[in-house]
């Protein structure tokens, strides 16, 4: 028995290279295994200093090139002596790991480097044992392994082209990014693939899938192409002319008109520096129903109830792929209206109903901010997602949770009846972080033109000065001369405020108006200041008057930290005294 247990040792053993008692707080070592050859012994300090010789094997070549800098932090004696006092705390130990290439005789193999406290370990005193064992071929079977996962979690397996996950994962980088590049998107949806798959099976309408994957790689070679779901397809061209994004979109349709039945219809959108890759999606879907719908007038016999292959295969294909993103998932039938949750955020406690309106206000009411309450209520409705999904496969909006959170719901029809949405799956999902900032700024917007209209009454111009650009955008006019609106919308701030001082402002008050108006005094005070009066007088002709007018300038920031300022005129004559 003591002699397998000493063979089982043996062959245990044999999978490292070397086995250390180490004292970290000595900096010292010494040695129970070592299976280093002739070369590497060399690398051995004579006085046995630990972190000598992790620097010598290091300095001597013995670490792979691109392995040598966190080898080297991580084996400094000082981060090993942080890393276990930090992590032995309490009574569970935790264990150092390293994983790098190392030299063993002609060829760089992965090895890993583990240190564990020893029994009488302590802060005071660091004593560990360090192993390094060989796990080359174990660990590149390992990275083979998650490289062919990576590819499936990127490409579609029956066409080879990116899936719905790569497409997603392009549309955030391009949000995240804030690339400013022009987008054109071919959005292609196959006809007649569930005749295919009826009448010939499923083998063959595999084939009819590849066939047209096959095509859009030939034609659109320079764009990213993607398959989205069953018979959809997505080509995304990134910083192409307009010209020559119709050229390559006329090319696809030519090749498709070329049959007398095309295997699919298409729709196209070119945008310049859109925010949105899906923005522009959206307009090449709505296109492509239009050809969709003119296909099916021409074709009436490839019209099927059901639009996608098959409703429960489309509820499994999203679950299975992508619901790990998703906070709530389910479907709706839009007939009775019924609906049924399949997946649900654990944390979120979703009230229970009898119907899927009533589970929708209900919702709304629970967890959204009262500004969204009522576009929801209203995007949510059977009523409007008949209308809506009608002539496009998706809809979606973005809203705001009470907690502060930005979401997004889609509905994506699965099942039609006479081109009329019947069944549909729903989903929602929380929106990144660099979407959310800029939806915030979107409200920021909306909110700033609420003041702009509630202005507008009292005052006979309304402005927007745009910091970044120190521009002045005129917002409403009401009677002020139409020479004056020329000179200053869509103009430099400044530049605009002279030429207005020169032509309309009387010639004491220019100097002290002009100073006080600088854009750059104008921000300052806005810093310390909620508000800007500024009061002047004018020439008659500034306010279509016989006589000099008094006038006043109000500035106001509508938000801390905004790039806008609010910016309006006013007469104030009939007032005089308040000026005085």
């Amino acid at each position: 028995m003591y002699e397998k247990l000493a063979e089982a040792l043996d062959a245990l053993m044999g999978t490292f290279y070397k086995i250390l008692k180490i004292n970290l707080t000595k900096d010292s070592f010494s040695i129970i295994k070592n299976k280093e050859n002739e070369t590497q012994l060399k690398a051995i300090p004579k006085d046995n200093k630990l972190s000598e010789w992790f620097i010598n094997f290091a300095n001597k070549g013995f670490i792979y090139e691109a392995d040598i800098d966190i080898y080297k932090a991580k084996t400094n004696i000082e981060y090993l002596r942080r890393f276990f006092k930090e992590k032995n705390n309490s009574n569970k130990k935790e264990t150092f790991r390293l994983r790098y290439r190392r030299k063993s005789d002609t060829s760089y193999e992965w090895v890993t480097m583990e240190i564990i406290p020893a029994e009488n370990y302590s802060d005071e005193n660091q004593l560990c044992i360090l192993f390094i064992q060989d796990i080359n071929d174990s660990y590149i079977h390992e990275l083979e392994t998650q490289r062919q996962l990576e590819h499936f979690c990127n490409f579609d397996t029956l066409t080879g082209l990116n899936n719905f996950y790569s497409y997603r994962q392009a549309c955030i980088k391009y949000s995240q990014n804030n690339i400013t590049d022009s987008i054109g998107i071919i959005f292609s949806d196959l006809n007649g693939l569930k005749i295919v798959n009826d009448t010939y099976g499923h083998e063959a309408g595999n084939e009819y899938i590849r066939a047209f994957s096959k095509l859009l790689q030939n034609i659109f070679f320079q764009a990213d192409n993607y398959r989205i779901s069953g018979d959809e397809f997505i080509s995304i061209f990134i910083n192409i002319d307009e010209n020559v994004f119709i050229t390559a979109e006329k090319k696809l349709l030519d090749k498709l008109n070329e049959d007398k039945i095309p295997i699919a219809s298409i729709g196209w959108a070119w945008e310049k520096d859109p925010e949105f890759i899906e923005n522009v999606a959206q307009k090449a879907e709505r296109i492509m129903y239009q050809s969709k719908h003119n296909f099916y007038k021409m074709h009436p016999e490839y019209k099927r109830g059901v639009v996608e292959e098959s409703y429960q295969k489309e509820i499994n294909a999203i679950i299975q792929n992508l619901s790990l993103s998703y906070t709530m998932l389910g479907t709706i039938n839009l007939e009775d209206n019924r609906y049924k949750i399949l997946k649900r955020d654990e944390k979120e406690k979703l009230p229970l109903a009898s119907s899927y309106s009533d589970f929708t206000n209900l919702v709304i009411e629970q967890l959204l901010m009262e500004d969204f309450k009522c576009q929801i209520k209203k995007f949510c409705s059977i009523e409007n997602l008949r209308e809506s999904l009608q002539n496009s496969m998706a809809t979606s909006c973005d809203f705001k949770l009470k907690n502060g959170k930005w979401i997004q719901t889609t509905f994506r029809k699965i099942e039609s009846i006479d081109n009329l949405p019947y069944k549909v799956i729903f989903y929602t999902e929380e929106i990144d972080s660099t979407k959310s900032k800029k939806l915030d700024n979107d409200k920021s917007i909306r909110d700033e033109y609420q003041i702009l209209e509630g202005l507008g009454k009292s005052y006979t111009v309304i402005s927007l000065i745009d910091i970044k650009m120190r521009k002045m955008l005129v917002y409403k006019n009401n009677g002020l001369p139409a020479d004056l609106m020329k000179e200053i919308d869509n103009h430099d701030y400044d530049i605009a405020m002279e030429w207005f001082t020169n032509k309309y402002v009387i010639e004491e008050d220019r100097k002290e108006f002009l100073e006080e108006t600088k854009l750059d005094n104008i921000i300052k005070r806005l810093e310390k200041e909620e508000r800007i009066n500024i009061y002047f007088r004018t020439t008659k002709e500034f306010h279509g008057g016989k006589d000099i007018t008094f006038s006043k300038f109000y500035f106001y920031r509508p938000l801390k930290g905004s790039n806008k300022i609010v910016y309006a005129a006013k007469n104030i004559t009939n007032s005089i005294n308040q000026y005085k």
